[in-house]
């Protein structure tokens, strides 16, 4: 009775790894945040957007990065995204190619 539970958590376990390390991910500097998203550059520097105001960040990234879904996981975490903060965002699916590029299958973001 015990070996087939044994055997059932092992291959559980390891599909979810196996799923978990093909997702695509992102880093990145949070550019603007709403409640259901968050608009991320990939490439700027900390530097770069610490020096200029929301306005400027606006109208600078107007249609560079990506917007991003904020998952369920950090909904119920209450986590709350800054303008230059760094972020590390787990994602599977398609992109819509859009100015900036819309990304729905976001799984986890990740502060850093």
């Amino acid at each position: 009775m015990k070996k087939p539970i044994i055997t059932l958590i092992f291959i559980v376990t390891a599909l979810f790894f196996i799923w978990f390390f093909n997702l695509r991910t992102t880093e990145g500097y949070v550019i603007n945040s709403a409640d259901s998203s968050i608009l991320v550059i990939e490439s700027a520097s900390a530097h770069e957007i610490k020096e200029k105001t929301q306005t400027e960040l606006d109208e600078f990234y107007q249609f560079e990065g990506s917007s991003y879904d904020i998952p369920a996981l950090n909904k119920f975490t209450k986590s709350k995204y800054k303008t230059g903060q760094k972020v590390k965002i787990y994602w599977h699916g398609s992109v819509m190619e859009s100015a900036p590029s819309q990304i729905k299958g976001t799984i986890l973001i990740i502060k850093k």
